[in-house]
């Protein structure tokens, strides 16, 4: 299924000094200290008061949406924003926070429309172009992104991260072979962005272009010697290239630099077992499997193991569960199931595509992305908002209990968090 996309926008401007407590004098210093103070109760009791003097003073209107976002209230925001801008279409300020609500809220055109007043106006402002390009990403647009990182790296060509932006957006696009080539200038630009190396390191595996992959994971450890991801990527490239010592080496030093996660514990295992190690192997797989129940390479490495210490009743047990898991292919039913949502979504045929994550759920109860799915079309196209709400408290259940759920599920877990205070802020006001 489709991928999950990220969020990059620029927070909206107000200075963050340290002020002191303030009280309302009834002046816009006023007002910008008690938002810059985080007292943003404080300052729209002020901007209120104030307004009764004056009702058109665009900078009132402004700080009162600046407030109101500050608070996540955005649709409060968009209408100040609105009152401001209509007393001011000039001011770019209140325009950039205009656009970056209408991007919150989804509004992608209105946003990208500002952005794109703003650059005919200036086509030398940087901004508008960021953001833009932000919102086609987050929109899962990384040709159109694309487009502008090219513009953006041609204004400012010694900047990394437009070069490395443009890696990310050929990722997205499926072009491996240019990310590879835009992340290794900008690793060459910028090589303390450890963040180059886990994309690299990603992209290698991938490729299986495991030394490649390792030699980056190194240079990355040459920066930061304790950084757990990167000690992972050392420990699975190793263990790939058959160094299975030096493997288990790196993957003690990425558990002991924080990285608990089952992928370290797997290959761990693996590689004890590889070692002969078996108690060992034992100990790390048992933990994996207790998550994983899916995986019969992992229930076939266990019985292996129980057979090397004679325990042949366990390990005839864990044989047997490699079987279950092998008959039938449940890999294949969910890709099935996939395959018939991507034609549900592509029909409109909504109750259809629920019923087919409903069913691939039958047979993997546990996948994440089954149950976010079902939730989104139960929220975005059928307003059926207690199922949505239900499914979506299932998603974070299963998503709390990983040990490393990653970026991906991260972003995920965010909307359904802030779709079920949405839901349930609406079915109270209801």
């Amino acid at each position: 299924m489709n991928r999950a996309i990220f969020f990059s926008l620029v927070m909206l401007a107000i200075p963050n000094t340290s002020l002191p407590a303030v009280t309302p004098s009834g002046d816009i210093s006023s007002v910008r200290a008690f938002i810059a103070n985080e007292s943003y109760d404080e300052a729209l009791n002020l901007i209120y008061s104030m307004h009764k003097k004056d009702d058109n003073d665009k900078d009132l209107w402004y700080l009162g949406g600046i407030a109101h976002s500050r608070m996540m209230r955005q649709d409060s925001a968009l209408y100040y924003l609105t009152r401001a801008q209509v007393l001011d279409r000039t001011d770019r300020q209140i325009a950039g926070a205009l656009a970056s609500v209408y991007s919150s809220l989804r509004q992608s055109a209105r946003a990208r429309e500002i952005y794109s007043e703003m650059i005919r106006q200036d086509s030398t402002l940087l901004m508008p172009y960021i953001q833009m390009a932000a919102i086609h990403m987050r929109d899962n647009e990384p040709r159109a992104a694309l487009a502008i990182y090219i513009q953006l790296h041609s204004m400012e060509p010694q900047n990394p991260g437009f070069v490395k932006s443009i890696a990310d957006c050929y990722r997205r696009s499926g072009n491996e072979l240019q990310a590879v080539r835009y992340y290794r200038r900008a690793h060459s630009m910028n090589n303390s962005d450890l963040s180059i190396n886990l994309a690299l390191a990603s992209l290698f595996a991938r490729m299986k272009d495991y030394q490649s992959g390792l030699d980056i994971a190194e240079a990355g450890l040459d920066v930061d010697g304790s950084h757990a991801e990167l000690l992972f990527w050392s420990g699975f490239f190793n263990y790939a290239l058959g160094r299975h010592s030096s493997a288990i080496i790196r993957l003690n030093q990425a558990e002991e630099n924080g990285n608990e996660s089952l992928m370290v514990h797997q290959y761990l295992g693996i590689c004890h077992y590889l070692m002969k190690n078996y108690e060992k192997a034992r100990e790390y797989l048992e933990q994996v499997i207790s998550v994983n129940v899916n995986d019969h390479r992992l229930f076939t490495y266990l019985g292996r193991i129980y057979m090397q210490l004679k325990d042949y009743e366990i390990s005839e047990i864990y044989f047997y569960n490699a079987l279950e898991v092998l008959k039938p292919d449940t890999k294949a039913i969910i890709d099935t199931y996939l395959n018939l949502v991507d034609t549900y979504r592509l029909a409109g045929s909504w109750e259809k595509m629920a019923d087919a994550y409903n069913s691939a759920m039958h047979h993997d109860g546990n996948n994440p992305y089954l149950h976010y799915g079902l939730a989104y079309t139960f929220d975005n196209h059928l307003d059926r908002h207690d199922d949505a709400l239900d499914s979506y408290s299932l998603f974070i259940e299963i998503v709390s209990a990983f040990s490393d759920p990653g970026d991906e599920l991260l972003t995920l877990m965010d909307y359904a968090q802030a779709r079920i205070k949405r839901i349930r802020e609406e079915q109270f006001f209801q």
